[in-house]
């Protein structure tokens, strides 16, 4: 492998690591890490950005798409598999690698109505409609997952929104994802972390 194709390799490579591992607030606090994930978002996203530091044949700065034909030693390449690519993996790395789970608050607030929550050795979480409280067992690993589950069902409910088994799972992941990667239900003070921890 030519040094040259090793270099747009090794940015590619970067560029894709830093898309995936970045998206959380908590992993880019330093400046230049938001800056690596803001290149790493046009890189991929946006078909104007170009890598200045390598030219094409015709003396351009290389496009995503002329960077992966490169790589791909001129065979035809997809910026939209890449991109594809991207957000599969996105969605494995921060869902099945389980990393950084939500913090549990105290009590939470659906449709009105303020619910507390609470630890329990049971293995499957539920709520008890009566006395306003979720009952999850801390010490899953998938605890924020199963909380994420209750709320979408109570606020699905209040909606009046009916859902198969299935398609609440699968909306619960994505709704999981979405309070997970962008830091909601974080603690942001040492003090509310050591209240979270009694």
């Amino acid at each position: 492998m030519s040094e040259y194709k090793s270099l747009i390799k090794a940015i590619i490579d970067n560029g894709i690591i830093d898309y995936i591992k970045l998206q959380h607030p908590n992993n880019r606090k330093k400046r230049y890490l938001q800056e690596a994930y803001y290149t790493s978002i046009a890189l991929f996203f946006d078909d104007s950005f170009r890598l200045d530091l390598f030219l094409d044949q015709d003396g351009l700065p290389l496009s995503l798409e002329t960077a992966l034909k490169i790589i791909v030693d001129g065979q035809l390449a997809s910026t939209q598999k890449a991109r594809e690519y991207l957000i599969k993996e996105t969605i494995v790395y921060w869902h099945e690698k389980n990393f950084q789970n939500l913090s549990l608050p105290k009590t939470i607030n659906i449709a009105g109505k303020t619910y507390f929550i609470c630890n329990t050795k049971e293995e499957n979480p539920y709520i008890d409609l009566e006395k306003y409280i979720f009952y999850l067992n801390f010490s899953k690993k998938e605890v924020d997952r199963d909380f994420t589950a209750l709320c979408l069902s109570l606020i699905l409910e209040a909606c009046e929104i009916n859902l198969k088994t299935r398609a609440l799972d699968s909306l619960n992941k994505f709704f999981y994802l979405f309070l997970k990667i962008n830091g909601c239900f974080t603690a942001t003070t040492k003090q509310s972390l050591e209240d979270d921890s009694e």
